[in-house]
Order: C-alpha cells, then structure tokens, then sequence
C-alpha cells in the first residue's frame, strides 16, 4: 500500500482553503490535526499542516501550506467549511500570529489576559527563558434581554476537573447561552522542551499531567524513534503496552 502520509501537498496559503475541501471531500476524509511550524531556520518561513484520515486507504494525507519569509501571515479561514478547524486555527494564531481570515471567533484560546498582545511564543524568535506580563481583552459572550441573567462558574472548582471558566446566560432554567474559556494550565511545554535533548525532554514530558504519563511519554518516545529511524527491541514494546494497560 502506498504510504501518503510522509509526502505533504505543499500549496501557497491561498490554495489552503481550496485544497483542504477539496481532500475533506465533504467529511470522508476528516481533519485529524491542524498546527503550525516556525520554519524560518530552514530558509522558508511559517508553515500550516493539515493531516487528514484517509479510511479507505488507512492512511493520512497531508496539505502543508507555507508562508513566505518577506510575505503576508493572513490566510482564508477553513474553519467554515471544516468545524473541526475552529480550535486549531485559534491556536495557531495565538503561537505563530498567522491569521485565518473570516474566522468566526478568533478570540485567545491558550494565551489568557496576562499575556500582552502581538506576544507569539512559538516563534523561534522567542527566548526559551522569556519572561513576559501584558494584558490583552477576552471579550466573553451572553444573552442579553428582560428575565435573563448570567451565572459565572469557575475556572475554580470543587472536584478534580481541569480549570475552566464557563458563563451560562438562561431564562429559568432555559440555557440560551454557554460561553468557555479553557486552557488555564497552559504551561508552555512545546517551548520548554526546545534545545533539548530527547533524554532531557523525556523528563519534561513525562510530567506534563499524572494521569497521562504513560501516553504522553509513548507518544514522545515514538516520535523521537522515528525522527531517527530506529526500532525498539520487541522486549520494550511488550513493557511499553503493559505500562500502558496498568
């Protein structure tokens, strides 16, 4: 079978919309992943990945599109056309401030209130060890009319949840209206791990949450296996999934 996922379509950020219907192919072909990636190193400059699942075949198809180093950070939103965009492209635009044109809410989704604006961490511009404190505006979304009020809840909370500060608008008991904002242990771990070393790496990433030790240290493990183009002994993939199951 032939292997499409290592061969990314690389198209200029205008065709990104185009393309990236054209392989969703009206939902067949979902989108799995959306991220960005500071390439000015290589001698290009931004680049987007698109990674869609391909069932027929099993296998990804990529879309990469790549931004000229001296040219415009701006392309058409996909999130329209593909929903699952939405969330990526805010990401994106909070780490690399490339901008999704016509995206229908392009408010902070990891970068909160404290952190000041045109601030893009990803970049590799960006220290490791930079230290910042700004302020920015979250706009919070609510229903507005005679008999309806708001409650606040969070982003403290009694149980074991993650952080998150939820703002219902209802009339009675009918919710016309649930704005979220997420992301309050957003730590900075992709930018904590460059420069790096995989062992000095493997420490940091094993650590990221309790709960997903295990996952997050077999993904990064894997990863780092096939960046380098090498196989583990059969002895470490059989402790790997009983780690795994416990």
């Amino acid at each position: 079978m032939e292997r499409i996922a290592h061969v990314a379509q690389v198209i200029a950020p205008e065709a990104l919309l185009e393309t990236a219907v054209r392989v969703y192919d009206g939902g067949h072909h979902p989108l799995t992943a959306m991220f960005g990636r500071d390439e000015t190193a290589q001698g290009t400059g931004y680049a987007i990945y698109c990674y869609f699942e391909i069932p027929e075949k099993k296998d990804m198809q990529v879309v990469k599109a790549v931004f000229k180093p001296d040219g415009s950070l701006s392309y058409q939103s996909i999130t329209h056309a593909i929903p699952a965009a939405a969330w990526y492209e805010r990401e994106i635009h909070d780490m690399f401030g490339l901008v999704p044109e016509g995206h229908p809410d392009l408010r902070p989704l990891v970068l909160h209130e404290s952190f000041p604006d045109g601030f893009y961490p990803l970049r590799k511009s960006v220290k490791v060890n930079a230290k910042v404190r700004g302020e920015r505006k979250f706009k919070v979304r609510s229903a507005k009319g005679q008999g309806l009020f708001e409650v606040p809840v969070g982003p403290i909370h009694a149980g074991i949840i993650e952080p998150g500060h939820f703002r219902f608008s209802q009339a009675g008991e009918a919710m016309l209206q649930l704005d979220a904002k997420l992301f309050f242990t957003h730590r900075g771990i992709e930018k904590a791990v460059e420069g790096k070393t995989p062992e000095e790496a493997l420490h940091i990433v094993e650590r990221i949450c309790g709960a997903c030790s295990v996952s997050n240290t077999w993904s990064f493990c894997q990863a780092v296996e096939k960046v380098a183009g090498v196989s583990v002994p059969r002895r470490a993939e059989i402790i790997r999934t009983l780690l795994s199951e416990l």
